[in-house]
């Protein structure tokens, strides 16, 4: 309660004193500006607000998107496009339809490799290698079409890392021999690391050539963490100074619910060096859910009670 003497008004940023001859209104708006302040700095919503992320407007996004022609793929890239696609610069929905590709790969499951292979270096001639500087994306986003993007998450996120340095972003599980990959849900690369993919050596017994690639068959996450490895390149650690995940491989519900019998997947308990379900387990400033439907990839996820769940 304010003393009829002096009346306090505390920010994050100042201390505002009013005598007790100061009119109501006045002290009425101070409140509403120290609220909107407030308001405008912090996480609101489940968004990040970082003041120190000036530079997010500014960060370069090309995102692509590996899809078929089927018309379930089709719905979906409409409702991306529509949706959180609006949050990249530039957008490429990847097939052999794709105007000025190299559609070197049959259009299947069993040769999502050697497609993913033909798409990172399309991205890089198409977004780094031939734009002048100023116009080069600076990160470059790879998804499918069950992916979910927190949009403004994610270039906040970027806008605090420097593109000329060698970034390889995502959900980091285990493979069969207990090396680190990024999940194919959503892979981030920096500018710098897809140069290094797209110039590496093509020799057939490279791990960065096509023919390395299109052995892995579906396995195109895989093949690039191998790759890279060669690159020195590692998986850059993505949780939150709480150590939650900003990036997921599963559904919002099932992050906080578990599936039909309470529990995550045995593969992902398996794989994941973080198995933790339910508050806690997805970061505020999440950037990436999989498995979401098509109705789900046009509604708003909102941060409540320390988990994500569907406006």
């Amino acid at each position: 309660m304010l003393s009829n003497r002096t009346q306090t008004v505390r920010t994050r940023h100042s201390s505002i004193v009013f005598r007790h001859k100061t009119p109501r209104w006045f002290i009425f708006l101070a409140l509403c500006f120290a609220w909107w302040e407030y308001n405008n700095l912090f996480l609101k919503g489940g968004v990040l607000e970082s003041s120190g992320a000036n530079s997010w407007h500014a960060t370069k996004i090309a995102c692509w998107i590996l899809r078929s022609n089927s018309t379930d793929d089709i719905l979906r890239s409409d409702a991306i496009r529509k949706g959180w696609g609006k949050y990249c610069d530039n957008l490429e929905f990847i097939d052999n339809n794709t105007p000025g590709i190299n559609a070197g790969w049959i259009e299947k499951y069993e040769d999502l490799s050697a497609k993913s292979f033909y798409a990172w270096h399309f991205m890089f001639d198409k977004y780094v290698h031939k734009l002048a500087p100023s116009k080069r994306a600076d990160f470059i986003l790879k998804a499918d079409t069950d992916t979910y993007i927190l949009g403004q998450n994610m270039r906040i996120f970027l806008s605090h890392l420097d593109p000329g340095t060698a970034y390889y972003m995502g959900k980091e599980l285990l493979d069969q021999r207990g090396l680190p990959f990024v999940a194919g849900t959503a892979i981030i690369l920096s500018s710098a690391t897809l140069k290094l993919f797209a110039t590496a050596q093509q020799g057939n017994s490279s791990l960065c050539s096509y023919n390395q690639f299109r052995l892995l068959k579906q396995a195109e996450d895989v093949a690039l963490a191998q790759c890279l490895r060669t690159l020195g390149v590692y998986p850059h650690a993505t949780w939150d100074k709480t150590g939650a995940e900003r990036f997921m491989v599963l559904s919002p519900d099932t992050m906080r619910l578990g599936g039909e019998d309470g529990e995550l997947p045995y593969w992902y308990k398996q794989f994941s060096m973080n198995i933790k379900k339910g508050p806690g387990c997805c970061s505020a400033e999440a950037v990436a859910f999989h498995y979401v439907t098509v109705t789900e990839l046009q509604r708003n996820l909102a941060f409540h009670n320390s988990t994500w769940t569907w406006d």
